[in-house]
């Protein structure tokens, strides 16, 4: 038997840098997180741990006993990004034994939607259709523009956001409720984790686990090479570009550093322009949470009054 060992890039923690220019975003409420792995890619977890992890391959973003996000990192410049997400539902209403599997991924300049369910796949283009309602009523996915919006509206109390930039790449936001408060693992992390708790290759799918969908032929290895294929490098050596990167990356705030070594990675200064909308989808995706909190929690009150009403009519 021959074993094989996937060697990864290390997890990187971010040092606080206090000359950095930051922005207090709208916090976290008690009723929800949000999860962000944005640019090349950098992590802030739903406990607000802050690192970097530049592997290749498809991980778990965030897992919990309804649901589960994955995303899938390709080189990009000296690092790499996030290509394709699929969000997994595999607690369903009504009995229903399958899972049901949303794949987003951008390919320029367009979103593909994958939806997956009782083992038939539905495929959708942003170009003509924007907004796909999800089996069994258990949400949508919107895409308008550059960016896609997917809501579970059930218990699992789950949103992902995905942002595109460049030719393929995306930023990601996940949002979770209170409900799933101390209930999730992966990359994303739990909300009382520091960064020590992370070994990403217990987070890396395995080809019988994955979820994706390999239409154009490329295999699971293909997208999941047994070791690294290059040792990123997120430093500046020419200080010309660092001077330029420091002065755009001012405009991404609380995500400044994390821009700088983008720029870095890539060589490309038009970088920073993505990372200073990744720090507008940061605070896009807090607000969301505050409006998807007050919804699902009115929608959770309604459903138990319905259901203790229903249960006393019963009685009498």
């Amino acid at each position: 038997t021959t074993t094989t060992t996937t060697t990864n890039p290390p997890i990187t923690p971010i040092t606080p840098d206090t000359n950095r220019t930051t922005v207090t975003f709208a916090p976290d409420t008690p009723n929800g997180a949000v999860c962000a792995s944005v640019g090349d890619p950098h992590f802030i977890t739903f406990a607000g741990v802050r690192y970097d992890f530049y592997g290749v391959g498809e991980y778990v973003l965030t897992r919990s006993a309804n649901a589960s996000v994955y995303s899938r990192q390709e080189k990009l410049g000296l690092a790499s990004g996030n290509t394709a997400v699929v969000i997994v539902v595999n607690s369903l209403p009504f009995g229903n034994s399958s899972d049901i599997a949303i794949q987003v991924e951008f390919i320029g300049p367009m979103f593909e939607v994958h939806v997956t369910s009782n083992n038939r796949t539905r495929h959708y283009s942003s170009t003509t259709e924007n907004n796909v309602d999800l089996p069994f009523g258990l949400g949508s996915v919107v895409c308008i523009s550059s960016h896609c919006e997917v809501d579970l509206l059930d218990s699992n109390g789950l949103l992902v956001d995905t942002h595109a930039f460049g030719s393929k790449y995306m930023n990601v936001h996940v949002t979770i409720l209170d409900t799933l408060f101390g209930k999730t693992t992966g990359l994303c992390g739990s909300t009382n984790d520091s960064v020590n708790s992370f070994q990403h290759e217990d987070y890396q799918v395995s080809e019988v686990d994955s979820y994706f969908l390999y239409p154009d032929g490329r295999p699971w290895s293909w997208f999941n090479p047994s070791s690294a294929p290059f040792v990123p490098v997120d430093s500046c050596d020419n200080d010309t570009l660092l001077a330029l990167a420091t002065e755009k990356c001012s405009a991404a705030f609380d995500l400044a550093l994390e821009c700088v070594k983008d720029v870095c990675s890539t060589g490309d200064l038009s970088i920073a322009e993505d990372m200073v909308d990744a720090s507008m989808q940061r605070q896009h995706a807090q607000q969301r949470l505050q409006s998807f909190s007050s919804t699902m929690k009115t929608t959770l009150t309604t459903t138990t009054s319905t259901t203790t009403a229903t249960t006393s009519t019963t009685t009498t």
